[in-house]
């Protein structure tokens, strides 16, 4: 019986662990399905700055995450952005287009998935002389259709989003 109890004694404390059990080990990132069309946009718009220091905001950067109904990340897809700058009155007041070639060289690898990042400047479309306001900013990215079989569409941005622009010192 002494014997009993010493070797529970010994092996019990050597069953112990402390802290949390380890991790598991990461699932592998799924591969992007060939053919497959993004439906669906993240688009997120960062603050407009003044890189030219004339007391005007002029340059804003954006990122854009293109999705497709089956699959669980991010998708690459060939394809052309459109950003539209609205003022409040729905008026257009800057519009930047950039081509396949362009949005294949705008592409990220943050953490959740592939995205493309762009840097829209108000000087390289006019000026960024503007009224004080609140403008809005919205996205649209079509893509190149290799397969016929699958139907043509854009994907928006849907609501956009709200940038200040204008004059912010004198």
């Amino acid at each position: 019986m002494l014997a009993a109890l010493l070797l529970l004694a010994i092996t019990v404390p050597g069953c112990v662990t402390d802290g949390p059990p380890p991790r598991p080990e990461p699932r592998p990132i799924p591969t992007q399905p060939v053919g497959i069309m993004p439906t669906l946009m993240a688009f997120s718009v960062g603050s407009a700055t003044d890189t030219d220091n004339n007391g005007y905001l002029d340059t804003i950067e954006v990122v854009s995450f293109l999705y497709g109904e089956t699959h669980p990340i991010s998708l690459v897809t060939a394809g052309s952005f459109e950003f539209r700058l609205n003022d409040n009155k729905g008026v257009l007041l800057r519009r930047w287009v950039f081509d396949q070639v362009q949005s294949e060289k705008a592409i990220i690898q943050p953490l959740p998935g592939p995205a493309y990042a762009f840097r829209l400047c108000l000087l390289d479309a006019g000026t960024d002389k503007l009224e004080f306001s609140a403008a809005e900013m919205r996205c649209i990215f079509t893509p190149v259709v290799t397969n016929p079989a699958l139907p043509p569409g854009s994907v928006t941005s849907g609501r956009g989003h709200t940038v200040q622009v204008g004059r912010i010192r004198k």
